[in-house]
């Protein structure tokens, strides 16, 4: 068996070295120190405090039970309180503290009398699932609401009184906001650079994917699809430091060196993530030319260097550490010149001179990637001075977040996903707890429990947490009995109890069928400590409950099922039509990289790249759902891919206007290929009137190209390496080629477009 360290070398390993288990073990570390240093640790760990606290303060005064009503109320707080501007982490608890004080009286007021519960779960299921319509903080408030709803119409919880279990809850959520607002003015930038560490990770995966091009034998089609998931996580972790950054006033203000310095750092990365993207040669070409050459593997190696420094980078970032810059890159780039100056001496000839042209070209591209992390990891030691800024306007590339009733009456219609979701909430509610009063169960809450976190808005994502609650559960509970088995100490238990609650927080916004595991086991170890016994009756209900409330939650989904994913892909796939022809008309122009125009120019690349990820997005979780038309879903995804590999040769395009005047030809060209790309949004919009062809070809550049390809040629047959015409050469045609490669893709997106008609 060999392996392939992912961020050292692209030579196979034999994994019974000892230098394959110094790679792993390394690897393990740098996992290791990325998640204790993430904002998802710190979340888990903030969050267990939190609920922890009240707790052992309880079992201090002999009061546990009221200790445990006030940490639901921490975790009800903490729920709404992820990753985002302050202002909007200081709002969103607030609402979460009077929301969870009112749902806990109501609830308890209400659960002696059957039917009336049954009517508030009904009212409150469908209101707290509507309010998903502004934005991911709302909805994550609608689940701690449903959390502490389920929760509290057990009977277990009705012994206390009313006005003291609301006033303990409300306390406990109070807490949760004081104990994360001091450590937010103890360490002010602490999340943001938390979250730029994540973002410039996932851009260091992009570099991994793009490094297996150039591996032995890649599979292409796979690989280009592994690019356009890693493109989609990036801009996901992308758009999460925007928002954090730009909506930070005392932070894009600039007015210290941290501040400035996050600012900065994020433009380097959307700037490296640009590059990297415009990097998209014809590796068909290469391949075939360089197969089992060590030009390829030191190629990809680089690559690796460069997603092994930023992986460095993202871990110093999230965790305050300075980096200096990383001299073993700068050596292996070297070595990469070295190695392709000494094949294009030994090997260049006319017959293969179009194939050097291309690798020259991707030579000439590393350069700046490298410049790019290099300076990433300079900003973590020495911050920019207060005289060197970028004049930007970060209003607007943030979208603001309004509330307002009118969104709310626009999606009372049932062509709207989310009424459909709240419908389908309120149905499921209530059938499990009508259930759960016919049927003998130990834990009744468990069902309404597992309906309110696994119901989403899509199918796919209900689909798969549905999945990840089954397994979690049972995994988690196998774990839960085999520890209760082995260990007999209480204290012991209890340090269980609390690794099992921070893992579990901390990864349950990203890695649920963990979390679930995790949350099963430190649940089964809460339960035996309070109330010590046999736990084998404790399990089964566990498990039962669960089986019961995600079989509610399938079948619900199918009996009032959501709008389809296919039926939506269009107006994303509109969208991102639109984008990637604005970006492509200001990417020729010459005046886009001057301060005037700058603005504009990053941002229409940011709207290409985010529309563009999320038709991706759309289309993975389109290809889950059932009914999809197999042909159709190739359709799309070949769409997807089109207008990825559009992005990358805009991207790359726009590198050659900034370095050099380009022909007037060329900026006609690119309005003849927009108006390809104008012509599939008026086929995706319904409207039949099309554009005719500008019917300008691509003859002149390529012309000129051809005479200084010729002109090449005839250096190199009198022995010439070194000519006059070779970075002309160059120039001219990647110029043609990329005006070429983008007119191409431009039709067959348009082509695409024609097919996906019904």
């Amino acid at each position: 068996m060999l392996y392939k360290h992912p961020l050292q070398s692209s030579l196979p390993i034999p994994t019974g070295s000892f230098y394959f288990r110094c790679l792993y073990m390394q690897e393990i570390l740098l996992q290791y120190r990325r998640f204790v240093s993430s904002h998802y640790f710190y979340e888990g760990l903030r969050l267990t405090v939190s609920i922890l606290a009240p707790v052992f303060a309880g079992a201090y005064l002999g009061h546990i039970e009221l200790g445990v009503s006030a940490g639901l109320g921490a975790l009800a707080v903490g729920i709404v309180d992820f990753a985002g501007p302050v202002h909007h982490r200081i709002n969103g608890m607030t609402a979460a503290v009077i929301t969870a004080a009112c749902v806990t009286g109501i609830t308890h007021l209400l659960a002696p009398y059957t039917w009336f519960t049954a009517c508030w779960i009904v009212v409150a299921a469908f209101a707290f699932s509507i309010i998903t319509l502004f934005g991911n903080r709302a909805s994550q408030l609608g689940t701690a609401a449903l959390i502490l709803l389920t929760i509290f119409t057990d009977e277990a919880q009705q012994a206390t009184p009313w006005w003291l279990l609301t006033l303990l809850v409300a306390g406990g959520g109070l807490f949760y906001f004081a104990f994360s607002l001091a450590l937010y003015r103890i360490r002010p930038y602490k999340l943001a650079q938390q979250a730029l560490g994540q973002c410039i990770a996932a851009t260091a995966r992009y570099f991994e994917v793009k490094a297996a091009f150039y591996g032995p034998s890649p599979e292409l089609n796979k690989l280009n699809g592994d690019l356009a998931t890693a493109h989609t996580e990036a801009n996901t972790e992308q758009q999460n430091v925007r928002e954090l950054l730009f909506k930070t006033r005392s932070i894009v203000r600039e007015s210290t060196q941290t501040g400035r310095a996050l600012v900065l750092a994020f433009m380097e990365l959307t700037d490296l993530h640009e590059a990297i993207i415009s990097s998209h040669p014809n590796y068909t070409l290469l391949q075939t030319h360089f197969e089992g050459s060590a030009l390829l593997e030191r190629t990809g190696l680089v690559l690796q260097k460069i997603a092994g420094s930023l992986t460095e980078a993202a871990i110093a970032r999230q965790e305050g550490n300075t980096l200096p810059p990383d001299e073993t890159l700068d050596t292996a780039m070297v070595d990469l010149q070295l190695l392709f100056e000494q094949t294009r001496r030994q090997s260049l000839t006319a017959r293969n001179l179009g194939t050097f042209v291309a690798m020259s070209h991707v030579i000439e591209t590393l350069a700046p990637l490298c410049l790019h992390t290099q300076r990433l990891r300079t900003y973590t030691a020495h911050p920019p001075s207060p005289r060197y800024q970028r004049r930007l306007d970060y209003q607007r590339f943030v979208t603001p977040t309004r509330i307002s009733l009118r969104l709310v009456f626009n999606n009372l219609g049932w062509q709207s996903n989310v009424l459909r979701f709240s419908v389908r909430m309120a149905v499921a509610m209530l059938s499990g707890y009508l259930l759960s009063l016919l049927m003998p169960l130990g834990h009744a809450y468990w069902v309404l429990l597992t309906i309110a976190v696994i119901l989403k808005p899509a199918y796919a994502i209900t689909r798969k947490r549905n999945a990840d609650r089954l397994w979690g559960t049972l995994a988690g509970a196998v774990a839960g009995a085999m520890l209760l088995m082995m260990v007999y100490n209480h204290s012991v238990l209890l340090g269980f109890l609390i690794a099992f609650m921070i893992a579990s927080f901390s990864l349950w916004r990203h890695r649920y069928l963990l979390s679930v595991a995790f949350m099963t086991a430190f649940i089964l170890l809460a339960f035996h400590l309070l109330r010590p016994g046999n736990y084998e009756p404790l399990i089964l209900d566990r498990l039962a409950d669960t089986a019961l409330g995600s079989i509610i939650a399938l079948l619900t989904t199918w009996l009032i099922p959501p709008l389809w994913e296919r039926n939506q892909v269009q107006s994303l796939a509109t969208a991102a039509l639109v984008s990637v022809q604005r970006y492509l008309l200001i990417a020729v122009e010459p005046t886009a990289g001057n301060d005037t125009n700058n603005s504009e120019y990053r941002l229409r690349r940011k709207n290409a790249l985010v529309d563009v990820a999320n038709l991706n997005d759309a289309f993975q979780r389109m290809a889950t759902e059932p009914g999809t038309d197999p042909g159709m879903a190739a359709y799309w995804h070949q769409l997807v891919v089109a207008l990825h590999a559009l992005v990358a040769n805009i991207a790359a395009l726009k590198g050659l206007v900034q370095k050099q005047a380009i022909p007037a030809i060329a900026g006609r060209l690119a309005q003849q290929s927009g108006a390809k790309l104008t012509n599939a949004i008026s086929i995706m919009r319904g409207n039949g009137t099309l554009q005719a062809p500008h019917g300008l070809d691509n003859n002149s550049l390529q012309k000129t190209a051809g005479n200084l390809l010729k002109q090449r040629e005839e250096e190199l047959n009198r022995g010439e390496l070194d000519g006059g015409t070779r970075h002309k050469l160059v120039a001219a045609k990647m110029l043609a080629d990329y005006m070429d490669t983008i007119d191409i893709l431009s039709g067959e997106a348009e082509k695409t477009v024609l097919k996906l008609q019904p």
